[in-house]
């Protein structure tokens, strides 16, 4: 899942402090979950997903 966020996040145009504050967390956050040292929360997977216009399955795959 961190890939398809990095990825996602990339395609966007979108910084991790541009994701994170959007998400309601830092950008240090976005890139722990980044990088694989944590998984989101749901809230914050479902404010990720609004801001990337993805689909949750898109988002999964």
């Amino acid at each position: 899942m961190e890939k398809k966020i990095k990825e996602l996040r990339l395609e966007s145009g979108a910084t991790q402090l541009q994701l994170g504050e959007y998400a309601g967390c830092s950008g240090q956050v976005i890139s722990n979950i980044e990088r694989g040292y944590t998984n989101p929360s749901a809230a914050i997977l479902k404010k990720d997903i609004g801001i990337l216009s993805c689909s949750f399955r898109l988002f999964i795959r």
